[in-house]
């Protein structure tokens, strides 16, 4: 209850601030995300450990403080301002390549991670995850072992007749039996969800809120205290973490919104980013009390490039994507400069779809 009561203080304080034209507190935390660190791993999931190390002595270049997960954890539990210029670093997926190339860079530093775990391949001995051992290791140094769910299912994907209750208590163990065995093989529990592929919805987010549980999804952006049931986080893999990319990203700004909306073609309000099949253009409506950045805000879309924008009443920008989304995950990328030099602000709208037989892309 504490916590719903906070998350509600934070969105009415951004309406009051923004309508009474008050300075809103910096929230510029950036949450790094990483899998494999690896050259042997598949690309679109994995960063060299060249590449990676290039990050961290960026990171260290730019002055920017390296956070526990604690330090973040409590003040977002505490309806407080995340501190600017400051990072985490977390990767999904318990690969052991994390325990072979970046844990002893992070050790050297003295810098603080996160790895987020699904247990169940970890209790079978899996070939291919680290081990608790390994986990104790790297906890004895500094990090934090964090929750992925038992068995990384795609939570928001219903099984064959599952209804809403059996849904909501099958998705319950996904995050409590997991919950309970990092206490019970680390000693810790931090109540937060890294939501395996990315994937949230509504319905999701609410039940995380039921558990007193915190969010962190893959979507890209700086974040922000009102985001604590989905924090963005930039994933680095493949193309993306080149030294140019990663320094544009490690400078990036919450973008200061006043009310964000998702509705299909015919403008039937969405509760999320889960498609119904009929959709395939969705449109963003997006407020900011900002006319300069709503000036220079534009969005992007996966595989398509620029949205269609469209200013609407009550200072309101409307985005929506020249053609259908992919089958599968997609997103609308906002940015618009800041005042601030090289810094730009950052919101990103994830969506899943279907196929028309309303299948899901198979992904293993």
């Amino acid at each position: 209850m504490k916590r719903r009561k906070t998350f509600t203080a934070l969105i009415l304080w951004g309406l009051l601030a923004g309508g009474l034209g008050l300075p809103l507190p910096a929230r510029a935390l950036v949450i790094l995300q990483y899998h494999h660190i690896s050259e042997e791993t598949p690309a679109a999931t994995s960063v060299s450990p060249a590449r990676f190390e290039a990050h961290l002595e960026a990171i260290a270049a730019s002055g920017y403080q390296v956070l526990d997960l604690a330090s973040v954890t409590g003040p977002l539990r505490n309806g407080e301002a995340l501190p600017d210029k400051s990072v985490l670093i977390t990767f999904d997926d318990n690969y052991p390549s994390v325990f072979e190339f970046a844990f002893p860079l992070l050790r050297q530093r003295g810098w603080p991670f996160v790895v987020f775990v699904n247990t169940e391949p970890v209790d079978l001995g899996w070939r291919g995850y680290m081990s608790w051992d390994q986990l104790r290791q790297m906890t004895a140094a500094g990090a934090a072992i964090a929750n992925h769910s038992a068995r990384h299912p795609h939570m928001v994907r219903r099984l064959e007749g599952e209804n809403t209750a059996s849904w909501h208590q099958r998705m319950s163990l996904e995050i409590l039996d997991a919950e309970l065995r990092i206490k019970q093989e680390i000693g810790h529990s931090h109540r937060v969800l890294a939501y395996p592929y990315g994937e949230s919805s509504a319905a999701l987010e609410a039940l995380l809120g039921e558990l007193d549980f915190i969010g962190m999804g893959q979507q890209s952006g700086a974040a922000g205290s009102e985001q604590m049931l989905a924090l963005p986080r930039f994933a680095f893999a493949g193309a993306y973490g080149a030294p140019e990319d990663f320094a544009l990203k490690l400078q990036a700004l919450p973008l200061p919104l006043r009310a964000m909306s998702i509705e299909s073609e015919n403008g039937e309000r969405l509760p999320d980013g889960i498609l119904p099949l009929a959709v395939k253009r969705p449109l963003v409506t997006l407020q900011l009390d900002d006319e300069t950045l709503a000036e220079n805000l534009q969005c992007y879309v996966s595989d398509q490039g620029r949205a269609e924008k469209e200013r609407t009443a009550n200072a309101s920008l409307r985005f929506q994507a020249s053609g259908p989304l992919r089958v599968g995950r997609s997103r609308y990328n906002c940015t618009a400069r800041s005042t601030e030099p090289g810094r730009f602000h950052w919101f990103s709208v994830p969506f899943v779809r279907r196929d028309a037989d309303g299948n899901w892309l198979a992904e293993y």
